[in-house]
């Protein structure tokens, strides 16, 4: 046996019969699966009409592919909605698909899914039935199937493709729909001639998964420049002092993988941290819950993460598409260039189906416009006449040849009626106007280019969606790495610096002389404290949140960890926080009625990180505390009273009154008796009658006066009317039930 042969004769045509007519896309983005699939889902009706049982598609789809149930049906669960494989799906879908980001959440057999076409193939097929493409016969040669679809926008790179033949593969990201699209108007205007300039405008690969990819526009630049090339993507998490909720990952990866990673390196002790993995993946989307080990460092967990499992991933770019029947690999840009040839081609093929279709028309309408002022001799003709000597007649008299004579002959005799007559006429004056049009639209390169890009700008505005995935910083693994490395030991000494603008910071030791914040940062509270130590988080609900001073951020960059943002929650909902120290601090807290409670870390000193209903419930501006036990409260209207939570140190009870409110006022603030400026002069049994009382001519603050005092009281007013405001409009109330 000749090698040569057998591998010119047998494998030869295998390999190219692979090639081209499986595993690479064409250039309208599709398989022969998924395209064969879409069409007998056309010729269904299911464009329009009611999803049908997965089964009954794939059976008329073995009509014109006949590679078994099983292959047909997988190719369209990719396609459908509840898969969220696409960026924009072709397939609606109804019941269980599946998910790409589960490998253990299996869709359901086809005879209990259903499934029709999404509205946006009316872009895909607009023209199909106007000779927009070529048609072939079928393998059995007993119908024909289309060669592409005429796609008014380029699939190939809205929806991400991949594909192994022999030799060779494809593997083409998919990028934003809007981005794509535009590039496609800019290409056209010439306001893209490079790859620089395409990627300012198509920016970075587009998933359903969301994630961040970590690239530098220049090697985006390269990449569409050269169609291969690779670029690294990681998932997205929220941090908590004791957890990492993962709520992204990378395309092509499934939470599987990243569950079985973990559990590996768990065992082998690289990511020992981690107690607990719970996936809660449900109706409501993707959501991986990582528990720590107390004291974990979740900088450095999730620094971990990258470097042992999927959770970062590399995704190729290698662009090899059919074009004309061969297989060629080209940039993204030229990729788009030659997409747009082609869709220049599919218009060119409709206009002229068109025209053809339309002067046909116009030759037996014609014939109206020869017998207009004559048409009650022609109806004499025929009712005089036999149908040959009729014909003959019409023929010889109006200048009609054979065709148009029989059209005439073959009109019903109301046909001939004077509005009929001008009802046709006005129908041949319209037709000759779009003949016109469609032969302009035919010889005109930039009449085809402003169709282009007219359907590129009704597709984002009809089916534009904002972009998942997110630009960035390159990652650097190494740098990861050393980063891992611990900073401090638990006895360290550092600073921890809050922000007025809510960020915190941990100092270590080694340069807490030389750290500065950022020129646009001012310092709101600093403490001096160990990495061991806790911080507590008090939040207007009545929940103190316990932060590990050693899982704040500590390095030398910017500013990145936020108080809220470590605890989970907006930042209107802090109270304040403190250190926890032994746990033997306290604080005392007064409500809008006057009465108040001693609130003691203590009651937060367990393991865990988070304490409800320490005390009630407070709206901010209302609620008012302080660390000193011995203070007044002072209202809008000038008046205080004096509180001594001294006694409540030796008691169990916590809850106190410090005074009446009277109505139509309110307490704007809380003074401490050590700094009023001169405490002696004040008579403190005046104050402590649990009513409030004038101050009159007390000096509560230093430099007291009425001035002072009222523009207190203005200030706090507005706030609290504001806040009425706020609470009448959500409660639907008016602002004095409010």
């Amino acid at each position: 046996m000749d090698v040569t042969k057998v591998l010119m004769r047998n494998y030869l045509p295998y390999a190219k019969g692979v090639i081209i007519d499986r595993a690479i896309p064409s250039i309208d983005g599709m398989k022969p699966a998924n395209r064969k699939i879409l069409y007998t889902m056309f010729k269904m009706g299911l464009i329009n009409g009611d999803k049908t049982k997965s089964t009954n598609i794939v059976g008329q789809t073995m009509r014109i592919h006949p590679h078994g149930d099983t292959t047909i049906y997988d190719t369209l669960v990719r396609m459908a909605t509840g898969n969220e494989s696409l960026n924009v799906p072709y397939i609606e879908s109804k019941g269980n698909f599946g998910k790409v980001y589960s490998r253990d959440l299996a869709y359901a057999a086809s005879r209990y899914t259903e499934a029709k076409l999404a509205p946006v193939c009316k872009e895909i097929f607009d023209g199909i039935d106007e000779d927009a493409v070529e048609f072939v016969n079928n393998y059995d040669d007993t119908m024909q199937e289309p060669t592409l679809l005429p796609v008014k926008f380029p699939t190939i790179l809205v929806n991400a493709s991949n594909g192994i033949a022999v030799g060779m593969g494809s593997s083409i990201p998919s990028f934003g729909l809007n981005n794509v699209c535009e590039s496609v108007i800019g290409i056209i205007d010439g306001k893209i001639k490079n790859a620089d300039d395409l990627v300012t405008v198509i920016g970075i690969p587009q998933f359903t998964t969301g994630g961040r990819v970590h690239i530098t526009q220049n090697e985006m630049a390269k990449i569409l420049n050269d169609g291969h090339g690779s670029v690294t993507m990681t998932g997205t998490a929220v941090t908590y002092p004791n957890s990492i909720v993962i709520t992204e990952i990378p395309y092509k990866t499934t939470a599987e993988a990243i569950i079985s990673a973990i559990e590996e390196h768990v065992k082998s002790g690289e990511l020992k941290e981690i107690a607990n993995i719970s996936d809660e993946i449900d109706l409501h989307g993707f959501k991986l819950v990582l528990t720590l080990k107390r004291g974990a460092v979740v900088s450095n967990v999730l620094r971990k993460l990258y470097i042992y499992t999927p959770f970062r991933s590399t995704i190729s770019f290698n662009v090899r598409v059919i074009i004309n029947n061969e297989c060629k690999t080209m940039g993204v840009l030229e990729l788009l260039n030659t997409w747009i040839e082609f869709r220049k081609d599919c218009i060119q093929r409709v206009y002229e189906y068109r025209l053809k279709k339309a002067s046909d028309k116009e030759y037996f309408l014609s014939s109206w416009e020869k017998i207009k002022l004559d048409i009650r001799g022609v109806a004499r003709i025929i009712a005089d006449k036999n149908e040959t000597d009729a014909k003959a007649a019409l023929m010889a008299s109006y200048s009609l040849d054979e065709k148009q004579a029989e059209y005439l002959l073959d009109m019903k005799i109301r046909e001939f009626t004077n509005d009929k007559l001008q009802k046709h006429l006005k129908e041949l004056s319209d037709l000759r106007g779009n003949i016109a049009e469609y032969r302009r639209i035919i010889a005109s390169d930039a009449a085809k280019y402003a169709i282009i890009k007219e359907d590129q700008q009704r597709i984002i505005d009809k089916y534009g969606m904002s972009n998942k995935t997110k630009l960035a910083a390159v990652l650097d693994l190494e740098k990861e790495k050393e980063a891992i490395k611990p900073e401090s030991t638990d006895n360290d000494p550092v600073c921890v610096i809050i922000t007025k603008s809510g960020y915190v910071k941990r100092v270590v030791a080694s340069y807490m002389g030389s750290y500065k914040l950022p020129d646009n940062e001012e310092e709101l509270k600093r403490f001096y404290t160990r990495n061991n130590d806790n911080l507590l988080v008090f939040t207007y609900d009545g929940t103190v949140y316990k932060v590990l001073v050693n899982s704040i951020d500590a390095s030398r960059g910017k500013l990145t960890d936020t108080l809220a943002g470590l605890i989970g929650v907006s930042p209107k909902e802090i109270m304040f926080a403190d250190m926890a120290g032994d746990y033997s601090k306290h604080f005392n807290l007064v409500y809008p009625n006057g009465r108040g409670v001693m609130v003691n870390y203590s009651k937060a000193a367990g393991k865990r990180s988070k304490y409800k209903s320490l005390f009630e419930n407070c709206v901010p501006g209302t609620a008012f505390w302080t660390f000193e036990d011995k203070f007044f409260i002072v209202t809008r209207k000038r008046k205080a009273a004096y509180c001594d939570c001294s006694l409540l140190l030796s008691r169990t009870r916590t809850a106190f009154k410090v005074a009446r409110i009277s109505s139509g006022d309110y307490i704007i603030g809380i003074q401490p008796l050590k700094d009023v400026p001169n405490p002696k002069l004040i008579d403190l049994n005046k104050y402590s009658k649990e009513y409030t009382v004038l101050i009159k001519g007390d000096d509560l603050w230093e430099g007291a006066s009425k001035a002072y005092y009222a523009a207190i009281c203005e200030e706090s007013k507005s706030k609290l009317e504001k806040l009425q405001a706020e609470i009448a409009e959500a409660e639907g109330k008016d602002n004095k039930q409010a």
